[in-house]
């Protein structure tokens, strides 16, 4: 797990703890039919939990001192100051559901980039090792299995957080797949109607493994005949087309010369 974030663990885990306020963050990652990946994260906090959190880092501590919108938004702007320079990282304002916060989203990476037939270890999705430099799937064919865990390192904090979690209805962390097909197995925690988008809870503080497969149909690439042979179709189709226009312009003349019809002269 990142120092940084152990370290925003432990004082957004206390901070709700002490406080009552809620806290979600959501890992996930988006798998396309033309086996492309974003990964993006959400961390957002209702507003006690901001209010907080800014009383936290000013100079006159107030504890149960009340924040504007506008000043709520500032502070989260802040924690995004030195990030939001990244030029492969989009950053755009989240709130939903009583959350202010963020979502971070990274350009797309080539499915096949991050997979291999073998991986001698797994994919922390909590380490350090950026995403497009690791292997997060083991790839036979078109089918594609999961090489990801969330892995929480033994610590006597850590084992003191797990002493409260039954507390922490207050804190949301899951980590979600979003993917183009319904998936062969997974383990997930909880998926969606539809069966594309398998989630599981983190808030546990437990090891987890990440286990996902699925399969995705194979791109037909067109062959140099059938590709010839489109090309000397072309001119007999588009002959064709011009021949059933003519056709249906005549048809169309002959019927409105049908219904004008002569005006009979008048009996004298």
């Amino acid at each position: 797990m990142k120092k940084g974030f152990k370290s925003l663990l432990f004082i957004l885990f206390f901070t709700i703890l002490l406080t009552g306020c809620s806290m979600k963050s959501d890992i996930g990652l988006e798998i396309t039919k033309d086996k492309k990946v974003i990964s993006t994260a959400i961390i957002a906090y209702d507003d006690e939990m901001i209010d907080a959190l800014i009383s936290m880092d000013a100079e006159d501590y107030e504890s149960e001192k009340e924040y504007t919108d506008e000043e709520r938004w500032a502070f989260i702007d802040e924690q995004l100051k030195e990030d939001s320079e990244k030029e492969d990282v989009k950053y755009e304002k989240y709130e939903e559901n009583g959350y202010k916060g963020y979502k971070v989203s990274s350009e797309e990476i080539d499915l096949d980039k991050i997979s291999a037939a073998s991986a001698s270890e797994k994919y922390d999705i909590y380490g350090e090792e950026e995403v497009e430099e690791s292997i997060l799937f083991i790839k036979d064919g078109n089918t594609y299995k999961s090489n990801m865990e969330a892995k929480v390192e033994e610590d006597e904090d850590l084992e003191s957080l797990e002493e409260y979690s039954d507390q922490m209805s207050s804190l949301e962390m899951n980590f979600t797949i979003t993917l183009p097909v319904k998936p062969l197995s997974n383990n997930a925690d909880s998926v969606s109607s539809d069966g594309k988008t398998l989630t599981w809870d983190l808030s546990t503080f437990e090891n987890k493994t990440i286990d996902f497969e699925f399969e995705l149909e194979e791109e037909k690439e067109e062959t140099e005949e059938e590709s010839e042979k489109s090309e000397k179709n072309m001119p007999l189709i588009i002959g064709l087309i011009v021949i059933i226009v003519i056709v249906l312009i005549i048809l169309a003349s002959i019927l409105l010369k049908k219904n004008k019809k002569p005006s009979e002269p008048l009996n004298q």
